[in-house]
């Protein structure tokens, strides 16, 4: 399950992912931020990955990828912090980071822990 809540404090997007999350929900999820005209522009996002169970494959890697090329076309900005304590997620992860590299308007970065999660994003 994907869960999403604005912290007004912080400014940042938080999600979380829980149990086990499908490509399918993933695209959802996105589908749902690229049309979100509430969100800003300049957008924080913080995913805790801590408690999640990827269904996905290598193969799932570039669908995810071309899916958040279209989100990026609706903000101005987007920084994300991706925590995970899981090797796996954490290779599917660093593949999905090597397919953005070069995005102008884009920066993302994988963490093993919360704090250089949120330093990352609020400094």
């Amino acid at each position: 399950m994907i869960t999403k809540h604005f912290n007004t404090k912080t400014n940042v997007l938080e999600v979380s992912y829980t149990g086990t999350v499908s490509t399918k929900e993933l695209l959802e999820y996105l589908h749902n931020l690229e049309n979100d005209k509430v969100l800003p522009r300049n957008l924080k996002i913080f995913t805790d990955s801590s408690n999640f169970i990827s269904t996905r494959d290598t193969t799932d890697v570039k669908i995810v990828a071309e899916a958040y090329r279209k989100v990026l076309m609706n903000y101005t900005f987007i920084i994300s912090a991706f925590f995970t304590d899981n090797p796996r997620p954490t290779a599917l992860t660093t593949m999905y980071k090597l397919q953005m590299i070069g995005l102008p308007n884009y920066q993302f970065d994988i963490f093993c822990t919360k704090e250089a999660a949120l330093k990352f994003l609020l400094s």
